[in-house]
């Protein structure tokens, strides 16, 4: 065997080792990427088997708890049904104005299609007059005499206008009393020296209760207030004929007070009370008092 020979077949048995290797690399990493993906599956199978080894109550008390969040469930295990209850009402109401509305559209739809289409394309997103000119086309935004429809058209016209020249008289209205009101308060305010501070409690206060009425939101403060107010001039007129009572009872006890002494007959109708003050001065003094008394008799 010459050189070449042997070099040549040392070259070739080179090369079937280097494949050889190159297959089994390739037999491995196919192998591990096989193990992986019966390890997800197994994974997956085990998570599949977890979710359904969840009892129904669990899956139920994690949907109320997840849309009603704010509920004592910890405190009352009732508090899951009643909740439920509560998701249920809601749902049976707006499943019941969902079928009404659907109603009303498909009769719509029978009377005239385009309508509805138009109120679909508006509720997509489309603007109004782009959609009624798109179903209706261009002359559907003009009305004339002796067209259908052409009564009602005047109707709603008229009807529109008349709401328009109201409102705008209700927004002047406002605008005059507002100003006019305005002066009042400012007028009230220095008359009774409330100050910068005591006037913007007392405005945020009437705002509030105004915010609160247009509402319909009646509170037990804005009773109160109204209670206090009705009641205001009795509640004056009380304290004021108590003060004067107060003070004529001072009076009289003041008088008798300057009355001690004298001899004379006092508020209580002498009697008892002249012989208690007969007790407390001195004989001699007794005897000058009502030597003094006489003498006026």
């Amino acid at each position: 065997m010459t050189e070449e020979e042997k070099k040549a077949q040392e070259e070739a048995a080179k090369s079937v080792q280097g494949e050889g290797v190159t297959t089994d690399g390739e037999s491995s990493a196919e192998s591990q990427v096989a193990e992986g993906a019966q390890a997800n599956e197994g994974a997956g199978d085990e998570g599949a088997a977890a979710q359904e080894e969840r009892a129904p109550k669990d899956l139920f008390y994690e949907r109320i708890r997840t849309n009603i969040p704010d509920g004592k469930y910890d405190e009352d295990e009732q508090e899951y049904f009643r909740r439920a209850g509560e998701l249920l009402d809601k749902s049976e109401a707006g499943s019941k104005k969902y079928e009404e509305m659907t109603q009303k559209l498909m009769r719509r739809y029978e009377e005239d299609p385009e309508e509805v289409a138009i109120l679909l394309d508006y509720m997509d997103g489309t603007p109004l007059i782009d959609a009624i000119v798109k179903h209706k086309g261009e002359e559907a935004l003009t009305m004339k005499e002796g067209m259908e429809g052409w009564d009602s058209y005047q109707e709603a016209v008229k009807t529109r206008k008349a709401d328009r020249e109201n409102y705008m008289k209700m927004m002047d209205e406002i605008d005059g009393n507002m100003k006019a009101s305005q002066n009042e308060f400012d007028a009230w305010a220095e008359e009774i020296g409330l100050d910068d501070t005591q006037k913007e409690e007392v405005w945020k206060a009437m705002q509030g209760d105004l915010d609160n009425m247009s509402r319909g939101k009646f509170t037990k403060d804005i009773y109160n207030r109204y209670r206090s107010a009705l009641n205001h001039d009795r509640d004056v007129t009380g304290a004021y004929e108590q003060g004067k009572a107060d003070g004529t009872n001072q009076q009289i006890e003041a008088k008798r007070k300057e009355m001690k002494g004298s001899g004379l007959p006092n508020g209580n109708g002498g009697g008892a009370s002249k012989e208690k003050e007969d007790k407390e001065l001195d004989p001699r003094e007794q005897l000058a008092a009502r030597m003094q008394h006489w003498r006026r008799g």
